[in-house]
């Protein structure tokens, strides 16, 4: 069976050490195939830090868009300084596991990249496992992008 041409990679960045070795990946296969890629960066409607509370200073707030800002920033400097050429992204505001699911959509792709988990453990019970939402909603292949085990 010939290998499945992956012309278009998106990879979901959030900042964590998993969503950079996801970049890694990504990027070593979009050089083998000749892919372009995209990054997909979220910054969640509200932290979760301040979800019970219902109010949100203005630079706790801007912080959290600046950071997010940056690792998209950093994402596609990284990819690039990897040697991956067509690399962009989108930096968008919302629940992480719809809006990945529609940038997908407005921006069809052949393979979707992740961690196996994001940047805390509370926001995964906040936010429930954005990996396993992805794995079991979208419909192209997504892959896991898990740090191999160290040691004999």
């Amino acid at each position: 069976m010939p290998p499945t041409p992956f012309r278009h990679i998106t990879v979901a960045m959030d900042g964590s050490s998993y969503a950079e070795r996801a970049l890694e990946m990504a990027v070593d296969l979009a050089l083998r195939y000749g892919a372009k890629l995209r990054l997909i960066v979220v910054q969640p409607t509200m932290p979760s830090a301040f979800a019970a509370a219902g109010y949100i200073p203005p630079d706790v707030w801007e912080g959290q868009t600046q950071y997010y800002r940056n690792v998209l920033t950093q994402g596609v400097e990284r990819a690039r300084a990897l040697g991956a050429t067509g690399v962009d992204g989108d930096l968008r505001e919302g629940n992480v596991i719809e809006s990945i699911l529609d940038e997908v959509d407005r921006h069809p792709t052949d393979l979707v990249v992740v961690g196996p988990r994001g940047i805390g453990a509370g926001r995964r019970l906040i936010l429930g496992s954005v990996t396993d939402a992805l794995v079991h909603h979208l419909r192209v292949p997504v892959l896991v992008a898990r740090t191999p085990p160290t040691g004999p």
